[in-house]
């Protein structure tokens, strides 16, 4: 598992996630950060009503996973990354077959969190050290 600098993460935190280019800037910075708790998943979709999304073609990068969570959206993931890194990879195929707005989120001791609130996990765990 990959070291992240301080300075790194701090500037992660002041930024928002709201570009293509912040997107992939997160990745490059926490791409090798793992941690045994941690996993990472590829959203392919977030929907009220899923039974509308033709997630079938995305099954040869895995097999999807389809969870209603408590705020009424159903989310759709596809794989477990140990690595922001490897599961980018399958980002970017997905992307490429068609789903250009699929993302990762992370999953700390399986719950699902996002990464501007993984980057602060990062920071206050760094900060107890």
């Amino acid at each position: 598992c990959g070291e992240i600098s301080s300075t790194a993460l701090w500037e992660l935190k002041q930024s928002k996630i709201n570009s293509e280019e912040a997107y992939q800037e997160m990745i490059r910075v926490l791409g090798a950060y793992c941690a045994d708790n941690l996993r990472f998943k590829v959203q392919i979709g977030a929907y009220k009503n899923p039974s509308l999304f033709k997630y079938q073609r995305y099954i040869p990068y895995g097999q999807p996973e389809i969870i209603k969570y408590p705020d009424g959206i159903t989310r759709i993931t596809i794989g477990e990354f140990k690595t922001i890194a490897e599961a980018n990879a399958i980002r970017n195929k997905i992307i490429q077959s068609g789903q250009k707005d699929s993302w990762i989120v992370s999953f700390e001791n399986g719950k699902r969190m996002t990464l501007q609130e993984l980057v602060d996990q990062i920071i206050k765990h760094q900060e107890s050290k």
